[in-house]
């Protein structure tokens, strides 16, 4: 049943009552703001009172410690015949004292530290306290005009302090004979006004230093009246106390806010005065915001309740809307969510259509039964009691569920249950809400499905083309090592040209695996970069050796133009962007007949070391045809297929290509004329670093080859015959000991027990008995650090191969084909250049 709007304002007379009461609220705010503002008014009033007191005792126990030493010294001096050196010492350490100078009867300055004092008639008729004769007290004068005794003028009265002033102090004592000395002191009245505006300031507090009589003795105003009787309230007042405060005090129209305190030992007082007004000015901006914050809030609660009695004139039939649309969107929820209603024990007291439908039950054999009747049997036990343990803690339960319908089949939803409790917070029974997830949990476990079987078709596929590098690798390593032996023997110019052509075409095969396992790593996303710093001009020089040796008897001009302002040493992957180029100028020059091929480098943009380089190939070749250029990057593709017939080649070069400049930061682009030629050009960044040194020895001269190994001791472990002599072969004419061992563990017992030991083990991996990673794992462990260096020789030759070699405890990789050069220069490099110092001149 829908409830009926109730009346807003419950009985007529309610809204005068709620605006008396409102009044009355604001009067009641009003008064105590007003009263809290003159609270916090009389408290910061009080406060700076008692700032003030203090501040006039501090700085009267300041003065009377000075004056104390003043009067100390004075005594001192005066008790020595020669205080010539004692009075130049205090002088040097006593800041607040000009000069000191001893008087004889007639007062005349017979001893002074100031040589322009000696000679001058002082009159003592000013100093204060006056008394008869001998007055054993430190006696003041009044602030004097001048730096000194010598240059002393009086000030008259209503004149205004001068720049330079000082303070003359008296100290009388008996002499050794009998008569009595008079010390005179002149004080620096800035030591006292410096020390007073460092503790407070000047802006908002003025000082004052008074003499017994009340007169102006010294003050840190800006300009002021010596002698002058201002402060007559203060000078009544010490009739009575020697420290007092004046909450009410005024000079010139301003007030204060004064306190003083005279010195119990010399005739001094300190008066400290606050500009009461700037003291207020703190409370005064707080009473505003105060006064502002307060008539803001009153503001906006009377509009507020404004506001509020006219809206209560519409939510009667708000409400009643509100109702209705509640019933809509119950309604629209029962179409889409499964909805039940359980009691504590479990049982299903309510569920919606939705659920009759989804499950195939009908109310009535759902209702008073429990959940497990649509419970598939999919989840275990632990499920369901981390279920219940949560909503019996009052807390929600969200999760999927699997269910089982009347028929058998199965369907899953995603599950909300929310405990609903009572007014004592006790739970009282629990609602869940479901959604109907059963085609996505399909599609997701399809996409599973394809997703692993994906997975296996690349993992398949990687460990086809790493076999099938390896089969291809093992035979290659024999064919061109045997190839690189046979290039040492006497042949004629018809062998030396059948021996470099069959080099030629082996490397052929060996760069079309290379290629394609390139391309594997690139579609993996397993390639990365070497960043390394390289010279440019040396790089420039390398490719362009390596692209004219591609040119052959061609009548093709090869042009390298390299920008002169470009840096000399730049950081970067070298050897994958020369790959890039190699590629780029072997494609143009394959496909040109004749003409000429262009290679460019050039700087488009610097800013300190970040450099942008354009890097362009330009051939006069054959083309590519507009209807081909838009998948001449995708793998194992070329312009045509006839194409692919006369000229050769896998397709996976430019893909390649497109790749690697992608990593670097940038993308290839191609513009090409069919017949007239193409351009293949990309814009990378780079970063310029500084230049390595240059080493400037000479390299040797003269026609006599080294051998390169010679006393060196290796270890070749290999199960491949024909690889084990071109290895054996290659490496004695170099001049090593070679030992052969057939398998790992054969080789494990040959490093072990070699006397003396191995100068380093050339390791393949894929061997029987005993593979190379146990193999150097047993090394390790036997020998420790005695251990020689071991290189992996293997036809393993991707990046997770060379890692599992290093975390066997090998030194180095190095894969099948190898480079005799490069495995020397490997050799060397891990121990220590042995060879190099052992080097043997050999004729050719």
């Amino acid at each position: 049943m829908t409830p009926q709007p109730r009346n807003p304002w419950g009985l007529k007379w309610g809204a005068a009552s709620f605006w008396a009461a409102a009044a009355l609220l604001l009067t009641l705010v009003l008064g105590l703001t007003a009263f809290n503002l003159w609270r916090l008014r009389t408290v910061a009033l009080d406060n700076g009172l008692v700032t003030a007191a203090q501040f006039a005792n501090a700085f009267e126990e300041h003065l009377s410690q000075t004056l104390s030493l003043v009067d100390v010294n004075l005594v001192n001096l005066a008790e020595l015949d020669k205080p010539d050196s004692a009075m130049a010492a205090l002088m040097r350490h006593a800041r607040y004292i000009r000069s000191i100078s001893f008087t004889d009867a007639q007062g005349v300055v017979v001893h002074s530290s100031e040589a322009r004092n000696l000679g001058l008639r002082v009159e003592d008729s000013a100093l204060l306290p006056q008394g008869p004769e001998p007055l054993s007290i430190l006696r003041i004068g009044p602030l004097t005009g001048g730096r000194d005794l010598f240059n002393a003028q009086a000030i008259k009265a209503g004149q205004a302090a001068p720049a330079q002033t000082f303070i003359l102090v008296q100290r009388q004592l008996p002499g050794a004979d009998g008569h009595m000395k008079k010390v005179l002191a002149v004080i620096n009245p800035d030591y006292f006004l410096n020390y007073y505006d460092r503790q407070m300031g000047p802006d908002d507090s003025t000082i004052e230093l008074l003499r017994p009589d009340g007169g102006l003795l010294l003050s840190t105003a800006p300009s002021f009246e010596p002698n002058s009787q201002h402060n007559l309230r203060v000078t009544q007042q010490l009739q009575v106390s020697e420290s007092g405060q004046l909450p009410d005090d005024s000079y010139a129209g301003t007030p204060w806010l004064t306190a003083y305190r005279a010195s119990r030992s010399f005739p001094a007082t300190v008066v400290v005065h606050l500009d009461r007004d700037k003291l207020l000015s703190v409370w005064r901006s707080e009473a505003w915001m105060s006064l502002i914050l307060v008539g803001t809030l009153m503001a906006i609660a009377l509009i507020g309740s404004g506001v509020y009695v006219a809206r209560s004139r519409q939510w009667a039939s708000e409400r009643e809307n509100w109702i209705k649309d509640l019933n809509n969107q119950k309604y629209a929820l029962d179409q889409h969510a499964i909805v039940s209603v359980s009691d504590l024990q479990g049982h299903i007291t309510y569920a919606n259509d939705r659920f009759c439908h989804i499950s195939g039950y009908t109310q009535q054999e759902l209702l008073g039964q429990s959940h497990r009747l649509i419970n598939a049997g999919v989840h275990p036990e632990e499920f369901f009691e981390t279920l219940w343990s949560t909503i019996a803690q009052s807390r929600v339960w969200h999760n999927e569920m699997c269910c089982r319908k009347k028929n058998g089949e199965v369907f899953w939803v995603n599950a909300t249950i929310v405990p609903f409790l009572d007014v004592d917070g006790r739970v009282q029974q629990y609602i869940s809400i479901s959604t109907d997830i059963t085609d996505r949990k399909q599609a997701e476990r399809s996409l599973q499905i394809a997703k692993e079987t994906a997975e296996q078709a690349t993992g398949a596929k990687s460990q086809f083309l790493a076999n099938m590098s390896h089969e291809i690798r093992t035979p290659m390593n024999a064919i061109l090592g045997l190839l690189q032996l046979l290039q040492r023997t006497e042949m004629d110019g018809v062998q030396k040209a059948y021996v470099t052509q069959t080099e030629n075409s082996a490397r052929a095969l060996l760069g079309l695996l290379n290629d394609i396992l390139d391309f594997s790593k690139v579609e993996a996303g397993q390639m990365q970069l070497d960043l390394q710093a390289f010279g440019l001009q040396d790089w420039v020089r390398e490719l362009s050796v390596i692209l004219t040796h591609n040119l052959g008897p061609k009548p093709v001009q090869l042009k390298v133009e390299v920008d002169p302002n470009l840096p000399d040493t730049l950081l970067g992957d070298d050897m994958r962007l020369r790959q890039i180029l190699i590629n780029l100028g072997s494609n143009a020059i394959k496909f040109t007949a004749q003409g000429q091929v262009i290679i460019r480098v050039a700087q488009i943009q610097r800013q300190q070391n970040d450099v942008t380089l354009r890097f362009s190939v330009t051939d006069t070749g054959i083309g590519i045809a507009p209807e081909h250029l838009s998948r001449i990057f995708e793998g194992f593709s070329q312009a045509e297929a006839s194409t692919t017939r006369r000229f050769g080649g896998t397709g996976l070069g430019l893909s390649i290509c497109k790749q690697l400049v992608k990593m670097m930061g940038g993308e290839l682009c191609v513009n090409s004329t069919l017949g007239q030629g193409s351009e293949f050009s990309f814009t990378i960044p780079l970063t310029a670093v500084p230049s390595a040194p240059v080493n400037t020895k000479a390299p040797p001269t003269g026609a006599v080859k080294t051998q390169r190994l010679q006393g060196m001791r290796l270890l070749v472990v290999e199960d491949n015959l024909i690889n084990q002599m071109v290895a054996q072969k290659l490496l004695s004419q170099e001049g090593a000991e070679v030992t052969l061992a057939d398998n790992g563990e054969l080789g494990m017992r040959a490093a072990i027990t070699a006397e003396p030991g191995f100068d380093a083990v050339l390791m393949d991996v894929q061997m029987p008995v005993m593979d190379g990673y146990e193999a150097a794992k047993a090394i390790g462990l036997h020998m420790g650090h005695k251990q020689p260096p071991i290189i992996a020789m293997t036809a393993n030759a991707m990046a997770s191969d060379r890692q599992a070699c290093l975390d066997a405890g090998m030194k180095d990789h190095i894969g099948k084909p190898f480079m005799l050069d490069q495995l020397v220069a490997l050799l060397h490099r891990h121990t220590e250049n042995k060879a190099q110092a052992n080097a043997a001149p050999v004729n050719d």
